[in-house]
């Protein structure tokens, strides 16, 4: 199958700067982890722009509490992108998805308001070598420059420390 024959992703729902409500009891561990996930506007870190961006802080236990929000990139989305996540520019125009400037300044006082002075560290699949330079570099250019401080775990290489290709573990008990 090419790419050009890959069938359309269907439509979803688009919001802007949404956040959750803290669950009773919140806690958070001494070092918080947050789950950073992001859409893009292609599959070149040095050049994409960020169409969707979730952060999604862990609490103690199961409890966490989100922010997300779509995105308006600067430039196209291309194809290859289109067809990992299926938003279109006109989509986002048409949702009233905020520039990315405006999303990273609510993400930082929702992550600010939730860790506080806290020590935190930022988790993604692909960080090493996308997320953490793709949100680095857009966030210097505007100017939110915490995102591009910040610690980052590569969520696939601790996946590759834990089972080490060729090596499968199950989940059902024996």
């Amino acid at each position: 199958r090419t790419l050009g024959s890959a069938p359309a992703p269907k439509e979803r729902e688009l919001r802007a700067c949404v956040t959750t409500d803290l669950p009773a009891g919140w806690r958070l561990p001494r070092i918080a982890v947050v789950v950073v996930d992001v859409l893009v506007s292609s599959l070149d870190a040095s050049t994409a722009e960020i169409c969707e961006v979730a952060f999604d802080v862990r609490g103690a236990g199961d409890q966490h509490v989100s922010f997300s929000s779509s995105c308006l990139p600067r430039g196209p989305i291309t194809h290859e992108a289109w067809l990992g996540h299926g938003l279109t520019k006109t989509m986002l125009i048409k949702a009233g998805a905020p520039e990315l400037v405006k999303v990273l300044e609510e993400a930082s006082v929702f992550l600010n308001d939730i860790l506080g002075e806290r020590d935190y560290v930022f988790c993604a699949n692909d960080a090493r070598e996308f997320v953490a330079p793709l949100l680095g570099r857009l966030a210097d250019e505007l100017g939110c420059y915490g995102f591009s401080r910040a610690a980052w775990v590569d969520l696939g290489m601790v996946g590759r420390l834990v089972a080490p290709a060729g090596e499968r573990r199950s989940t059902e008990s024996e």
